[in-house]
């Protein structure tokens, strides 16, 4: 069987496994702690150019823009992808996306292209090994497929500290 990911719920065809990437998009009341986290430090002000690579469902960006952050826009490539990807924009969020990307040089792809956006900041976050609470999953890669079709890659703070440096030539 073949592996694949799908752009929509019934695109599946000849027996594929297909990874559902959309399906790990969280509905949020509040900032994830990435964006918390860059809203929070002193370099944001209201003015700031804000990216959301991978917003999901538009949750953080809703919620910045309610708060009168001016200049936030957001990418998904299953629930905006019609959004415009900026050439470059002062700070870029990437929440937990490296971790539901089952192929890692598209994983790595995604990390420079963010990296290249961002003019002042980068602010990613990634789920721990020691965060990995998945039943019903089984190994799959450098990672696991879920029980409902998802990918899920945890790492360790040393491994993802190595990718940075080896992606970016960057010291996180």
């Amino acid at each position: 069987h073949e592996i694949r990911t799908a752009d929509q719920e019934n695109d599946t065809e000849n027996n594929a496994l297909v990874v559902f990437r959309h399906r790990t998009a969280l509905k949020r009341k509040k900032l994830s702690s990435c964006m918390g986290a860059l809203v929070d430090s002193s370099l944001v002000t209201k003015t700031s150019e804000i990216f959301d690579y991978g917003c999901g469902r538009g949750d953080d960006v809703a919620i910045l823009a309610q708060n009168n952050f001016e200049k936030v826009s957001g990418w998904d490539p299953y629930f905006s992808n019609g959004n415009a990807i900026p050439k470059k924009s002062e700070f870029v969020s990437l929440s937990f996306i490296l971790n539901v990307i089952e192929d890692t040089d598209e994983r790595h792809s995604v990390l420079k292209k963010a990296f290249k956006i961002a003019s002042k900041a980068l602010v990613f976050s990634v789920m721990l090994e020691h965060q990995n609470t998945l039943q019903f999953a089984y190994p799959f890669n450098d990672g696991y497929l879920t029980s409902i079709n998802t990918f899920q890659k945890y790492y360790s703070a040393p491994e993802i500290e190595a990718v940075v440096k080896e992606q970016l030539n960057e010291i996180p």
